[in-house]
């Protein structure tokens, strides 16, 4: 394997592990600091949201293609 493609592989299993340690993470640490339930949630809701705001204009680009 190439060096490039190895440094693309690493760079791509770091950046997923902290976004996966980094996201049960934050909604605790709200818990923790006297946040509700409601301020958790929202945390946790906030990853998704540029996911589904690129997915649905994304879509319709596809379909007129």
């Amino acid at each position: 394997m190439r060096p490039p493609a190895i440094r693309t592989i690493l760079y791509t299993n770091s950046h997923q592990l902290v976004l996966y340690a980094a996201r049960p993470y934050m909604v605790l640490l709200v818990v923790e600091r006297g946040g509700g339930s409601m301020a958790a949630g929202l945390i946790a809701a906030a990853y998704g949201v540029v996911q589904v705001s690129l997915a649905l204009p994304a879509g319709k680009w596809i379909d007129k293609l």
